[in-house]
């Protein structure tokens, strides 16, 4: 029963002595800076037991010179505590990082300003194009702005969710435009129109149409790394009209590059979650692709049920220059 006190004593003063060496250590640190390692070398190299060798002479000029020179450092470091004691060193550190943190913060909102800018700047110019009834135009810049704006964070771009939304419902109403006819256009033209956009050729004639201008619709040259990129983004993506955009591109760019199957499937895809979630246009730009889709199969009699049950859409969604070109078709 006498001998468990004594083990206590021994754990507190063991205890002390860690915490006397970390205040001894914090207080170099503080004063000394650099000479800090040097007073830690010093201090471990005269309790070093090594320091006691065979040559007496040589290892007690050692212990000389290591004691002489610690004693020195300590010297320099009580001059400089008296010079400025611990509360003052304290008050300093704190005022040095409150200024920091203030740099740093206006540097985030400078930051965070020009990527507003720079966003906003980007989502005009898809917005131009569209407004401008240029299809090809606006597709190239909004997709241009999704990649620019997809690649900043959220604490430098606060607001970029909204953005993207913004992209999103101008490349939906872009390519729903593509489908609008009119009152000028001639059967004719519309027929050209709507043969361009379900991959159809038609003789290359002279043409003021954005749609006609553009074709023939071919792929990009990097289409299997936009296509990974896009099957990568669909896997972490949670918003409905981010999805509808990314399964209405998959689809299409695999009916641009002759892949039907996998094309209907992303079409079909498409036409779930936009009707399940609302997306009124996606829908009818969904419908519509898979109209394209059968026909790359060679199934007709489902391109037409398609078209027709797109132009039903249309109607009912109010959307008459849709409507009209879907039946023309």
């Amino acid at each position: 029963m006498q001998k468990k006190p004594t083990q206590k004593v021994q754990e507190i003063s063991h205890a002390e002595r860690q915490r006397a060496d970390q205040i001894s250590r914090l207080m170099a640190s503080k004063y000394l800076e650099r000479m800090a390692h040097d007073k830690y070398f010093l201090t471990a190299l005269c309790k070093d037991e090594r320091l006691l060798s065979a040559n007496k002479q040589g290892s007690i000029k050692l212990q000389d010179l290591a004691k002489q020179a610690l004693a020195d450092v300590e010297n320099r470091q009580a001059v400089l505590r008296k010079r400025r004691p611990l509360y003052a060193a304290r008050s300093s550190e704190v005022a040095a990082r409150a200024r920091l943190f203030r740099a740093r913060k206006e540097q985030l909102t400078r930051a965070q300003r020009q990527h507003t800018i720079d966003a906003q700047r980007l989502i005009h110019a898809a917005q131009s194009a569209y407004e401008e009834r240029d299809a090809a135009k606006c597709l190239e810049s909004a997709e241009f702005a999704m990649e620019q704006i997809s690649r900043k964070s959220a604490r430098l771009l606060p607001a970029k969710e909204k953005y993207l939304q913004q992209l999103y419902d101008i490349v939906a109403k872009a390519f729903l435009e593509q489908k609008c006819v009119k009152e000028s256009m001639s059967e004719s033209d519309r027929e050209k129109r709507a043969f361009i956009l379900l991959g159809m050729y038609v003789s290359r004639e002279p043409s003021r149409d954005s749609v006609l201008k553009a074709r023939p619709p071919a792929p990009p040259r990097d289409v299997k790394q936009r296509l990974r990129t896009m099957e990568r983004a669909l896997s972490m993506s949670t918003r409905p009209s981010e999805r509808c955009y990314l399964l209405h591109e998959l689809a299409r760019l695999h009916a641009d590059t002759k892949q039907a199957q996998r094309a209907r499937f992303f079409a079909l895809k498409c036409q779930t979650v936009a009707r399940s979630s609302d997306q009124r246009i996606w829908l009818l730009n969904a419908s519509f692709l898979l109209a394209r889709c059968h026909l790359q199969q060679n199934n007709r009699p489902e391109a037409r049920a398609a078209l027709i049950e797109s132009a039903a859409l249309a109607k009912s969604y109010d959307y008459e220059e849709v409507a009209q070109f879907l039946d023309t078709v």
